[in-house]
């Protein structure tokens, strides 16, 4: 009987050995706030371990909330990361709060790596989009990498080699769309809301402008209008230029005569004009009111001096006014790609009003099943929907 209670003891203490090893063996739990994050940190922990999300994939976190059923996930988290404040505004203090329980834990915050190269938002503060810049995910590969080492230092070589494979990676994709893109260098195109800017920016494409840098905040009256009168002066340009070409192929002087009298035109248009895709926020904002529309010329000055009423106010302005001008925008309609998030696509009154084509794009990766290869899958299924829609509008 003795023996047998001795054979038990044993059997007991190399149980709770094995099962102490395996724990110490165990990966590190890691949590990141949005899918592009925890895609990256997926590529970082490929043969190691799996990271999760705090909101699902497709979710906004502008203006996000921590949900109870996440809670107990991020408070047994190992490392939890995050672009920033400016990104995920207040769900940033809810993690805080509920990592403060977790000595010697706190909320990672990439946007504040030194390491970034960060894009301005026009009306200032940097851009917190920062996973659309092969260059970025890098870096953000790479500090997660770090943390992960310092937390499971037997794999620190692993993690360190898993970032550096990543950013080859993301620069080399980025660089074969950025071929691709060539084409599209004139394209028009404006955004719902100011995410895609790092793609954009290394495609070397850019927007007539953006609806507004917050989804959650809607384009006020006097915004909108500036984007309608961006498109109206790329719709005369275009307009403009294709009468140049007509000329120059039917004058009867011959080929030469038409060519120097297309070709003077076009030096007088990029001079005054600029690029037919403008330069972003700035030049929108600049142009103000140039569309020469005099249909609704009462109704905007009025909506110009309340543009400090509430948001909700501004919109039911806008979208009034944006029926007015349908009529002559449907009239000089030139071919011009909207994009918008998946869950903002049901939020475009103002921009049907505008005669474009309404496409889906998705900085989020919604439907993307989350994995080592997931921040690919992402940034390549942007880049097909925007490059889609382009090649559909050159085929008009």
């Amino acid at each position: 009987m003795l023996k047998f209670s001795r054979l038990i003891g044993l059997f007991a203490v190399l149980a709770l050995g094995t099962t102490t090893a395996a724990a110490q063996d165990a990966p590190p739990q890691v949590t990141a706030t949005i899918f592009p994050l925890a895609a990256i940190a997926a590529a970082v922990m490929e043969g190691r371990g799996a990271p999760e999300t705090v909101l699902d994939a497709g979710v906004s976190p502008h203006g996000a909330q921590l949900k109870p059923s996440r809670a107990q996930t991020v408070a047994d988290a190992d490392a939890v990361f995050a672009v920033g404040p400016a990104l995920e505004g207040r769900l940033i203090s809810s993690l805080e709060n509920l990592r403060g329980a977790a000595e010697g834990v706190r909320v990672e915050t990439l946007l504040t790596d030194p390491r970034m190269r960060f894009r301005e938002y026009s009306g200032g503060g940097a851009d917190p989009h920062i996973w659309l810049s092969a260059e970025n995910a890098g870096v953000m590969a790479t500090r997660i990498a770090e943390t992960l080492a310092r937390l499971d230092p037997s794999y620190a070589d692993d993690y360190s080699r898993n970032a550096r494979a990543f950013a080859v990676r993301a620069a080399a994709l980025e660089d074969e769309w950025r071929v691709r893109m060539r084409t599209h260098q004139d394209v028009a195109f404006i955004t719902h809301h100011d995410a895609l800017g790092y793609f954009t920016d290394a495609m070397g494409i850019a927007p007539l402008g953006a609806l507004t840098e917050n989804p959650e905040v809607p384009a006020g009256a006097r915004h909108a209008r500036e984007i309608r009168a961006a498109i109206a002066e790329y719709i005369r340009d275009d307009h403009d230029h294709g009468h140049e070409e007509a000329r120059g192929d039917g004058d009867g002087h011959g080929d030469e005569d038409g060519d120097d009298h297309g070709h003077a035109r076009e030096e007088t248009h990029a001079e005054d004009g600029g690029d037919d895709h403008g330069h972003g926020h700035e030049e929108v904002r600049g142009d103000g009111n140039e569309d020469g529309d005099d249909h609704g010329h009462a109704r905007e000055e009025d909506h110009a001096e309340s543009d400090g009423d509430d948001h909700g106010h501004e919109e039911t302005h806008a979208e009034a006014d944006d029926h007015e001008h349908t009529e002559t925008a449907a009239t000089d309609f030139a071919p011009v790609c909207f994009f918008a998030e998946p869950q903002l696509l049901l939020r475009t009154g103002v921009a049907e009003s505008l005669n474009v084509r309404l496409s889906e794009a998705d900085p989020l990766g919604a439907g993307i099943p989350l994995g080592p290869d997931a921040w690919f899958a992402l940034y390549d299924s942007l880049a097909r929907s925007m490059n889609d829609c382009f090649v559909s509008l050159a085929a008009r």
